[in-house]
């Protein structure tokens, strides 16, 4: 691959490796801090900041203060001491989880992407240019991620931290750091232990470990254990159930096993969303999918969107998709969709019933170079290794794709997208004619646009009736969605 030009390679950034990540933070931090979200913090990331405070009661500090049957007790325990700086200055929740979101994105983007790029392909050094265009495209699609306190890319960056030591072959303490990492990750977000599989593969692609297998197995167990040890010691005495998992029921929606429960909502929920302000009258933001209201009907089960579950075992749901296979393969792949369709920068949305068209149609644009990048082979370091961190990042994209769809559930998928295009693209390619790939890129587009519009079409509340009276100064209430034929047999 030629060089990239001189400008671009600067032998300061070279030398100084903490100089782009300094620049990112302040960038990321300046944004959020001066134009991002200045208000409340809400849902999730409210909770998340509301558990912070359990730590402390009484009057002292006590692990066993912490309960919790949905969250790890890792990540709130990450925020307390930032709770504890933000009650003692006096600022608002959002300012002190945006300099931490800011610290994150400095770290995902500036410097663990780049390097595990580096580690898998062989290549001696990523141009500076590529890790600024990186860094961009996170800032470009994500920015308003950062002003909450959502464990979505801290778990990622955890992740991805335990496969760069494992990639570059670690010694004893790096294994330890590799285990410890991907615990923390499971911790944060459960759905990332299905990447364990990956990991003892990766770790056993390069030469044998000195000490031997069995050294770095328990090296790696033992940092495991440093996380998952208290989180065991948590479920035994408040719940007495001996696992180091988050258990993750909700009782009070008689939700017994949560991947279970969100497997069923999302056979007719292609995707959510959070609500921001008072426009959109409810703080979901669910988009219907009549084709699952359709096979529900048929099973004459409700088609209530979040509701008690009627799933009681895996078994039942494996049982209803082999009854209906086409119904869930265009579910699931429904469900992909959404789950890259990247509207807005922010996991709430202020503005439900305006799609952020600009930043869709650079989304798409991006996918396109991506797709075309691996229709043309010109994937990234080719050989074991790249292909098995390919993979194991896929894996929980996959395990999400069943359920009610956000964009962030998939952000392992729209990192590999953006280190493709970034690292992966010839500096020089051959000349091509331009008719045919203008033409499939405006095809490609279109289509992604006119999929978006179906979607956006099955709102719960639809806008134009309410904003029509609302600007003739009628009070006019909002109109819900028609129900689908399945919704009224089911009826």
């Amino acid at each position: 691959m030629p060089s990239e030009p001189e400008a671009w390679t600067s032998p300061n950034l070279r030398r100084r490796p903490l100089l782009l990540p300094a620049a990112i933070f302040l960038v990321f931090a300046g944004y959020l801090l001066g134009w991002g979200f200045q208000g409340y913090m809400p849902y999730d990331a409210e909770e998340y900041w509301r558990l912070a405070g359990l730590f402390y009661q009484d009057g002292h500090f006590s692990l066993f203060h912490y309960r919790s049957e949905t969250r790890g007790y890792l990540f709130p325990l990450l925020l307390f001491g930032p709770k504890a700086v933000a009650h003692l200055l006096g600022l608002r929740p959002v300012y002190m989880a945006a300099l931490l979101g800011a610290g994150c994105a400095a770290g995902l983007f500036g410097w663990l992407g780049p390097a595990l790029y580096q580690a898998v392909s062989g290549e001696p050094r990523v141009p500076t240019v590529r890790r600024v265009a990186f860094a961009a495209l996170g800032f470009l699609f994500w920015r308003g991620h950062f002003n909450f306190a959502l464990s979505d890319f801290p778990a990622l960056t955890l992740l991805l931290a335990s496969l760069l030591l494992l990639a570059r072959g670690p010694g004893r303490l790096g294994w330890v750091g590799a285990g410890l990492c991907f615990a923390a990750a499971a911790n944060i977000r459960p759905v990332y232990s299905i990447c364990l599989p990956g990991l003892v593969l990766l770790a056993a692609l390069p030469r044998r470990p000195a000490g031997g297998w069995g050294v770095a197995t328990g090296l790696f167990g033992l940092g495991a254990a440093l996380i998952l040890g208290p989180q065991l010691l948590l479920n035994l005495r408040q719940y007495h159930r001996p696992t180091p998992l988050v258990i993750a029921k909700i009782d009070g929606l008689g939700v017994k096993d949560l991947y279970l429960a969100q497997l069923w909502w999302g056979i007719t929920t292609q995707k959510t969303e959070g609500r921001l302000g008072k426009e959109y009258p409810r703080d979901l933001v669910l988009y219907a999918d009549p084709g699952g209201e359709r096979v529900l009907a048929a099973e004459q089960l409700p088609t209530e969107k979040i509701g008690p579950p009627r799933l009681t075992s895996y078994g039942q749901y494996l049982a209803l998709v082999g009854r209906h296979p086409a119904a869930f393969a265009a579910i699931y792949a429904r469900h992909l969709f959404n789950g890259l369709d990247v509207q807005h920068p922010t996991p709430y949305v202020a503005q439900v019933w305006r799609p952020g068209r600009l930043l869709a149609w650079a989304n798409y644009t991006l996918w396109f170079a991506a797709l075309l990048l691996v229709w043309r082979g010109r994937r990234p370091g080719l050989g074991r290794r790249p292909a098995v961190v390919v993979g194991t990042l896929l894996l929980p994209c996959l395990a999400a794709l069943p359920l009610v769809v956000e964009c962030r559930f998939l952000l392992p998928l729209h990192l590999l997208a953006y280190g493709a295009v970034c690292f992966g693209w010839p500096a020089t390619s051959a000349r091509r004619p331009a008719g045919p790939l203008v033409g499939a890129y405006l095809i490609f587009v279109l289509g992604c646009g006119w999929q978006s519009a179906r979607t956006y079409a099955t709102l719960e509340f639809r806008e134009p009736a309410a904003r029509t009276a609302t600007r003739a100064g009628q009070p006019a209430p909002l109109k819900k969605r028609r129900p689908s034929a399945g919704v009224a047999a089911a009826g």
